[in-house]
């Protein structure tokens, strides 16, 4: 699994980035209700989580750009998408996603998508 930490306005913003179905399954267990998963719209892809700050004040500008750099990095690390110029991307609070029996497969309820 891979780490990245991605300083906005002066936070770092932890993301992680499940790499095979077991990752994306880890990812799943040990995150929180309130982080943010990504996965691509279309596609198999990569599972990103940002894990938000706690006690952190989070505007809706720095909501955005949480966001959109979660979005690019699930789009980086998805070799189908990679090379592509635009990719779309759907997000949703982790409470929101739910694992099946099949390993790295997921149910994703309210969900939103961003284009990168």
């Amino acid at each position: 699994m891979k780490e990245k930490i991605i300083e906005i306005e002066k936070i770092n913003i932890e993301y992680k980035i499940g790499e095979n179905q077991w990752e994306n399954d880890k990812l799943i267990d040990e995150g929180e209700e309130e982080d943010i998963w990504y996965h691509n719209g279309i596609t198999s892809s990569c599972h990103v989580l940002c894990k938000l700050p706690q006690n952190v004040k989070i505007g809706r500008k720095m909501r955005k750009v949480i966001i959109k750099e979660g979005a690019k990095l699930c789009k980086y690390h998805t070799k189908k998408t990679r090379s592509e110029h635009l990719t779309e991307i759907i997000y949703t609070q982790l409470k929101n996603v739910k694992k099946t029996q099949i390993a790295g497969r997921v149910i994703a309820e309210e969900t939103k998508s961003i284009i990168v």
